[in-house]
This record gives structure tokens, C-alpha cells and sequence, in this order.
């Protein structure tokens, strides 16, 4: 079983990166119709080990310009950071907001983008620390009376474990995430935090593994739409188990899971990792690690 999920979370380390590679290729094919236009690259900041390093996931700005960002490995401790960029003229002014110190308030910022919350508030995810990873919320302001909170600590009971994806809020002010492994199956889980007081309260939603042809092991995070509804993809499971694309759909009587797509590991490729988007129509987009006419993974609509 430890070799087993080692496997697994091996496989979602190297396949991020081949994420990234096959949206950059995607978007470059996209746009090679249009007229070429020159482009200029530029390095606005390098991470040391010592103050920042190994940043995983992208940045996201904020309403004021400014990019928030974590890395895996860096920080005071080692354990990684928060960092902030703000726009100085023509460069950009790097700051560490907070160091996670790799005990009870996490360790590791994977995968997943950090989340802006209410007032806002950043919301993100740790591999480690805590129990078995954590869920963690930064106050960016240099006035907040303490500057970082645990909002959950996973792998006791059958909450998850290993929350690698990041979070995304709704309208409502809840925030959703997954967790690569535990749960009642053991199998991973999507759950739910909403606010309560200053803090939230935190509940799984699902677990993964109900039946044989479930979606098992979410690496990436999940995706809202206007209605509430949850999408995301599993890296393994499935009717073929090679990987799925789930949906959650809210009621008053809890949540409902479906699988919309079971991977083949034909045409259709094989074991996505990366999360999926919605265009306005509602239609799916994402990437698989693996599989496709070449071997090399796809990009593809649901």
C-alpha cells in the first residue's frame, strides 16, 4: 500500500510538469494563424534556497496588481513560503510573506494556485505538515495580528490525506479542494470548508472508491461552475482504471457523484493529472499525462 501510493504521488510530480508543457504547446498551435508578433521574455525574479525555491504552482494577481505566489522548498525553514511580486516602475519587488515552518502549519505547497477569499485572504494547500498535510490561509496585510492559520489538518479519520491541488471558492464564500489519498476508501476525497465565525468548518463531501469503477487518486484541485457544481479529473480509476472526469452536483440532501468520462487509454489517452476549465458553454478542457496517437499525453474537450 506505501509503494503503492508513492507510485501515485510520484506519477502527479512529474506529470505537472508535463502539464505545463502540453497547455503551452496547445496554446502556441492555437495561436500560429495569427500575424507573428515579437515577443520579449524577461526573468522579474530568481528563487534562492534560502528565501524561496522550487515554486510548483503559477502565481495569481490580485485586484491590485500584485502576484501572489508559494514555493515547495524554500522559506526560512525550508519548508516552503508564501511570496509576494509588486510592480516597482519596470521590475518587480519580491517579498516573503510568510515561512512554513513544516510542523503543524504545513509543508510543501504543491500543486495548486493560490486562492483569494474573502477580504482578501489567500487560501492554499500543503502536501505535508500537520497530520497529513494541511489546508492554510496567509492574511497579506502587514497590520494582521497573525499572519498565517491552519483552516484544516488532514490524515486523522477518514478526512484525507495529501490535499496536492489547491483550492477554489464558490459565490457563497465555500471553498473546495481534494485530497490525493485517504478518506473511507482510501481512495482520495473532495471536501468542502465553509466559514464559520473567523474560521471555517471543513466536511468531506466524497470519497473516491465507492465502487469498482469509481474515479480514484484526485491529484488536481476541482473546478465550479455559476450552478455549484464540481468538476475534476482522478489520475487513476475509472471503468478502466486509468483515470476519470467527475462531477459533484449539490442538493438538499448532500452531494452527488457521477463519472462523466472514463479514460481508455486508447485514442483518448490515459491518466490526467492536470485540472479542467470551463469555457461559457459549459464544455470541458484539460490534459492527460499520458497516452494519445504519439504516447505523449492529449489535450482535450468534454
Amino acid at each position: 500500500m506505501l509503494q503503492r501510493n508513492a507510485d501515485r504521488l510520484a506519477l502527479a510530480r512529474y506529470a505537472s510538469v508535463v502539464v505545463f508543457v502540453l497547455m503551452s504547446a496547445f496554446l502556441l498551435l492555437a495561436g500560429m494563424p495569427e500575424p507573428a508578433h515579437a515577443q520579449t521574455y524577461k526573468v522579474i525574479h530568481n528563487f534562492t534556497v534560502n528565501g524561496g525555491a522550487t515554486p510548483y504552482s503559477g502565481p495569481v494577481f490580485d485586484r491590485f496588481g500584485n502576484m501572489w505566489g508559494t514555493d515547495y522548498t524554500g522559506g526560512s525553514y525550508g519548508s516552503g513560503g508564501v511570496y509576494k511580486l509588486s510592480r516597482q516602475g519596470s521590475s518587480w519587488s519580491y517579498t516573503l510573506v510568510y515561512s512554513l515552518k513544516g510542523v503543524t502549519d504545513g509543508a510543501g505547497p504543491a500543486f495548486g494556485t493560490l486562492a483569494i477569499g474573502p477580504k482578501g485572504m489567500l487560501f492554499g494547500t500543503t502536501e505535508g505538515g500537520g497530520y497529513f498535510g494541511t489546508a492554510f490561509a496567509v492574511c497579506p496585510y502587514s497590520n494582521c495580528a497573525r499572519t498565517e492559520s491552519v483552516v484544516h489538518s488532514f490524515g486523522m479519520g477518514t478526512d484525507g490525506a495529501e490535499p496536492v491541488g489547491g483550492v477554489v471558492f464558490d459565490s457563497a464564500g465555500n471553498f473546495y479542494g481534494t485530497t490525493l489519498l485517504g478518506g473511507t476508501y482510501g481512495n482520495g476525497t473532495v471536501y468542502e470548508a465553509t466559514p464559520s465565525g473567523k474560521g471555517f468548518n471543513t466536511r468531506v463531501i466524497y470519497s473516491f472508491g465507492a465502487d469498482t469503477t469509481d474515479a480514484l487518486n484526485p491529484a488536481a484541485g476541482v473546478t465550479v461552475d455559476a450552478q455549484g457544481n464540481l468538476y475534476g479529473t482522478t489520475s487513476f480509476g475509472g471503468a478502466n482504471g486509468i483515470g476519470a472526469i467527475y462531477k459533484l452536483s449539490p442538493s438538499a440532501s448532500g452531494w452527488t457523484e457521477s463519472v462523466l468520462y472514463s479514460f481508455k487509454g486508447l485514442d483518448d489517452a490515459q491518466n490526467p493529472v492536470g485540472g479542467l476549465i470551463l469555457d461559457p458553454s459549459g464544455n470541458l478542457y484539460g490534459t492527460t499525462f499520458d497516452g494519445g496517437v504519439n504516447g505523449g499525453g492529449i489535450v482535450y474537450e468534454l
